[in-house]
């Protein structure tokens, strides 16, 4: 263990105190809290770096033997060098196999009371707010949805039209007959049966057999031919127009349905097995416990900070919940299950603030505060400060360990 930089602390009078940083560094064998009493770390200490540690790294399961630790804290003593209260983690470092280097240092923000971060800005304590459940899924968020137990019949839609035949860009004349046509090739031709030239044929002076009075002629049989053509055609659009008019019409189907009505969830809807212990979100005293409506088995908390969560659908109530009891974050209160209106099994669980719901997987309780801008840099500066200071440690305890011949640990 080192003795590091001492400073007046501006005790009392009757009572002069100084204060000094202590830091000790070791490798882990057993669990956290063995291998740091064995270093020496009071037991205050030990217990705060297990609080700011376990957000970030699962002491139980993820420490390995071998993983290395450095803490470093600040002690009072009286002036005849005995210590005076508990201890004060300012600094922790675990170099673990599982999850790398975790470093956490204590750290006030300029709008805030002094905690422990993490080296990303990120708050190394839990959030006041946490979620009832430690396995779940989300299948109903906050905000407007639809109600899932009056949804109309959706019926298939209707198979698809056949496409429509294109109309081509150029309109196509009439159809002649076949005796038209022939009629036309006989006035070209300049003759018709018996050598007659064909009715109202031009009389022109080259006579009936002149090429020119042959054109003449089967022109005016081709506009013939196709005026007839074109009101054959349009008598028989003016048929089937009729004929379509006077069959019956088929009766109209059922309108479509109305568009489902919105309501407001005030909510999430988390997914778990029946039987699923439910937990406090946070410390409060149960201000509700019983069936309540479309909830079914209802809990009701009230938390500091005018906090309310509210859980619903509930299989069963824990032992002793009812009116009155003070739990604690973490307590069973309930068990998961499918009462009120319900669809299946799950946790219906509510936050209000000031009395009004709000989002709980997006309110600023449900999350742990992220540093940003001048807090976030001077946090930094702080974190390169002490970890300048614990390698100038390492250095001097390397040259005794070498002048000794003792092994030294990594940090």
């Amino acid at each position: 263990m080192l003795g590091l930089t001492a400073s007046n602390a501006g005790a009392e009078p009757c009572c002069p105190q100084f204060t000094r940083q202590l830091a000790t560094a070791g490798a882990v064998f057993g669990t956290f809290a063995e291998a740091t009493t064995a270093a020496g770390v009071p037991t205050s200490v030990i217990d705060e770096a297990a609080r700011a540690l376990g957000f970030a790294v699962d002491l139980g399961r993820d420490l390995r033997e071998g993983d290395h630790f450095y803490l470093r804290w600040e002690q009072a003593f009286a002036l005849d060098g005995e210590s005076a209260g508990d201890a004060r983690l300012v600094w922790v470092e675990l170099r673990t196999k599982a999850k790398g280097p975790i470093v956490v240092q204590r750290f006030k923000p300029r709008d805030g009371d002094e905690q422990f971060f993490l080296a990303s800005g990120q708050a190394a304590i839990p959030p006041r707010i946490r979620m009832p459940l430690d396995i779940m899924k989300i299948t109903s968020g906050y905000g407007p949805r639809t109600d899932p137990l009056d949804q109309p019949v959706i019926l298939p839609p209707p198979p698809p039209a056949p496409p429509a035949a294109e109309a081509s860009a150029v309109e196509q004349p009439a159809p002649l007959l076949p005796e038209e046509e022939k009629e036309i090739a006989r006035a070209f031709a300049g003759f018709r049966g018996g050598g007659q030239p064909p009715s109202g044929a031009a009389t022109l002076p080259g006579g009936f057999d002149d090429p020119y009075t042959a054109t003449i002629n089967g022109v005016m049989a081709r506009n013939r031919a196709r005026r007839l053509a074109e009101e054959r055609r349009k008598a028989e659009q003016e048929a089937n127009a009729a004929r379509q008019a006077a069959e019956p019409k088929p009766a109209p189907g059922p309108p479509p349905p109305p568009p489902p009505q919105l309501f407001m969830h005030t909510g999430l809807d988390l997914l778990a097995n029946p039987g699923t212990p439910i937990h406090a979100a946070a410390d409060g005293l149960v201000v509700g416990a019983r069936v309540n409506g479309l909830y079914g088995n209802w809990i009701r908390i009230n938390h500091p900070g005018k906090l309310v969560t509210v859980y619903g659908h509930l299989l069963r109530f824990a032992p002793d919940i009812e009116p009155g009891t003070v739990v604690k974050s973490g307590d069973v209160i309930g068990f998961v299950g499918s009462t009120g209106r319900s669809t299946g099994a799950h946790l219906h669980f509510e936050l209000l603030a000031d009395g009004h719901p709000v989002n709980p997987a997006g309110h600023p309780a449900a999350r742990p505060r992220q540093l940003a801008g001048p807090d976030l840099d001077r946090l930094r500066k702080q974190i390169a400060a002490s970890a300048r200071e614990r390698a100038l440690e390492h250095e001097a305890e390397e040259t005794v360990a070498l002048s000794l011949g003792q092994p030294l640990h990594p940090i």
